[in-house]
């Protein structure tokens, strides 16, 4: 092998390592480089665990067994969390959250997988368990709560807040 070659290879784990393997198709990419041009990743999530620190996340979020993904972004002084339902030949984009910059890097972005029990009505020790039925964006404002984005009649719907008070 060059040296050339090898150096290459080099860089390409480096990008991969640097933005954790995360990447977007480029139908989503495209959508969100026309309608938020500008837009920048951030996987910052101050005062949250660290499976809360993802700018990317990607699951079967409504069981069509396709791909889909979750996406927490900056555009000027605004943060986005957005999800992208994969169709047959693009996505269907659901804003989950819309908030300043700031409170976007005081907001974790994680996944829920299909089958995880989550709190319904109440708050602890009150609440009871559901399970989940299909993978669900888990969104959480490290300092207080957290809560499920789960597919419902074509649409993502908040459920359960869990708070830390």
């Amino acid at each position: 092998m060059s040296k050339k070659f090898i150096f290459i290879i080099f860089i390409l784990l480096g990008c991969a390592i640097f933005v954790g393997g995360q990447t977007l198709p480029i139908k989503i990419k495209n959508y969100l480089d026309k309608t938020y041009a500008g837009w920048k990743l951030t996987s910052i999530a101050d005062g949250c665990y660290s499976e809360f620190a993802n700018s990317v996340i990607a699951g079967d979020f409504n069981g069509d067994k396709k791909r889909d993904y979750a996406v927490k972004f900056i555009k000027g002084r605004k943060g986005y969390i957005l999800a992208f339902l994969e169709r047959k030949t693009s996505y269907a984009n659901h804003i989950l959250e819309s908030m300043s910059a700031t409170e976007v890097k005081n907001t974790g972005l994680s996944i829920a997988k299909r089958g995880e029990e989550y709190p319904i009505g109440g708050e602890y020790p009150d609440y009871k368990l559901g399970r989940l039925k299909n993978d669900a964006p888990l969104i959480g404002t490290c300092e207080s709560h957290a809560y499920h984005y789960v597919y419902r009649n074509g649409n993502l719907i908040e459920i359960s807040t869990v708070k830390n008070d």
